[in-house]
């Protein structure tokens, strides 16, 4: 249960904090609603469609596509070592 509620709280201070820097960098209440309510997309569409390929995959199947490579984390990750102008820290 805290473990949970721990996640539930980073996931929402990262959306937090990702909507006051683009607010910072633009001055923008448009793009920084925008980007807090799209924050939201992975949650709205990713759920059903996902539950839904779990309900129908084998267990072990469905494990095995979610291992099978690496996200969109890594490549950024990769994309940081190789040439620091695509991150800002």
């Amino acid at each position: 249960m805290s473990s949970t509620l721990l996640s539930i709280i980073g996931d929402q201070l990262a959306k937090v904090a990702l909507s006051i820097l683009v607010f910072q960098r633009t001055s923008s209440t448009l793009l920084t609603a925008l980007t807090y309510g799209l924050s939201y997309l992975p949650w709205v569409i990713g759920g059903p469609l996902l539950s839904t390929l779990a309900d129908r995959l084998p267990r072990r199947q469905g494990a095995d596509h979610v291992r099978s490579g690496p996200g969109p984390a890594d490549r950024f990750d990769r994309g940081c070592r190789i040439s620091r102008s695509l991150c800002y820290w």
